[in-house]
C-alpha cells in the first residue's frame, strides 16, 4: 500500500503556491512590471501593481524602462522596491523618468525614499519628487485627484532621504519624479531609487496570514491522523501476534 504521507506534504505546498494569485515580484526591467497589468506581483502579504510610465515634461529626454531595473525588498516588517536607473545626462541635458504603481497591504504606516549612487561633475544634479496618494489612487497618467485620504510629497535632491509616517491604510499610489539635470557643461550618472514602506502588525510579512494558519492547522491535524492511525496498526498487530 502506497504511504498517504506524501500526498499530505504536496497538498501543503499546493496550498502555498496558491495562497496569492500573482506571482512572486523579481529583479527585472520596469518593462516586465509594466506588463504584469493589473494583476501586478507580491512581495510578502503585499501586492504591486499598476506600473506605467508618464509623459515627461517639455524639454525632457525619458529615460526609457528598458533602462530602469527594479528589486523587490523584504526585511522584518519592511518591504520595498529598488529602482536602478542605467543613464546619463550630459552638459545641457534633463532626463527624467515618471513611473507609478499601486501598493496594496493589509496594513501600511510609513512611507521613505532615498536617492544613493549618484555621480555628479559641475552643477549636474538628481532629484527625486514621490507624489503619493495615501488610501486611493490619482488619476490616470497625473499626480492629481488622489481619491484617498491623503495625498502628499516627498523630496530628495542628491543622495539623501525623505520619509513620512502614515495613518493605517491598505492602498498607497505611488507617482515617481526622477531627473538628472546636467545644467551648463556638467554631467551627472545614476543612480538607485530605494522605495521603503512600513508594515504595521496586520501587514508585517513576518505574521502569517489566514489562510496561512488554516493550511499549517490542517496539515498538522492529517499528520496527527496518520500517526494515529500508524499506531493503531502497531497495536493491532501486536495483538494478533499474541493471539
Amino acid at each position: 500500500m502506497k504511504k498517504p504521507f506524501p500526498f499530505v506534504s504536496g497538498l501543503i505546498l499546493l496550498l502555498s503556491s496558491s495562497a496569492h494569485g500573482a506571482p512572486m515580484c523579481v529583479d527585472a526591467s520596469l518593462t516586465n512590471y509594466i506588463n504584469l497589468g493589473t494583476g501586478g506581483c507580491d512581495i510578502g502579504t503585499a501586492t504591486l501593481s499598476g506600473f506605467s510610465v508618464l509623459t515627461p515634461i517639455t524639454g525632457a529626454t525619458p529615460i526609457a524602462p528598458g533602462d530602469v531595473t527594479l528589486s523587490p525588498v523584504q526585511t522584518g516588517n519592511m518591504i520595498g522596491l529598488d529602482v536602478r536607473f542605467q543613464a546619463t545626462a550630459a552638459s545641457g541635458q534633463l532626463r527624467q523618468a515618471l513611473i507609478g504603481y499601486m501598493l496594496m497591504a493589509p496594513s501600511i504606516i510609513g512611507d521613505q525614499v532615498t536617492i544613493s549612487g549618484v555621480t555628479t561633475s559641475g552643477a549636474a544634479f538628481a532629484t527625486e519628487i514621490q507624489n503619493y496618494c495615501a488610501g486611493g489612487s490619482f488619476l490616470p497618467n497625473d499626480v492629481t485627484g488622489c481619491t484617498g485620504s491623503r495625498t502628499g510629497t516627498l523630496l530628495v535632491l542628491g543622495n539623501g532621504t525623505d520619509m513620512t509616517a502614515l495613518s493605517t491604510v491598505t492602498r498607497l499610489n505611488v507617482v515617481h519624479d526622477f531627473t538628472l539635470d546636467a545644467g551648463s557643461g556638467g554631467s551627472v550618472t545614476g543612480g538607485l531609487v530605494s522605495d521603503r514602506f512600513t508594515l504595521g502588525a496586520a501587514g508585517n510579512p513576518g505574521i502569517p496570514e489566514p489562510q496561512t494558519y488554516v493550511m499549517v492547522s490542517s496539515a498538522i491535524l492529517a499528520l496527527v491522523g496518520l500517526r494515529r492511525l500508524k499506531s493503531k496498526a502497531r497495536t493491532i498487530g501486536g495483538q494478533n501476534e499474541n493471539a
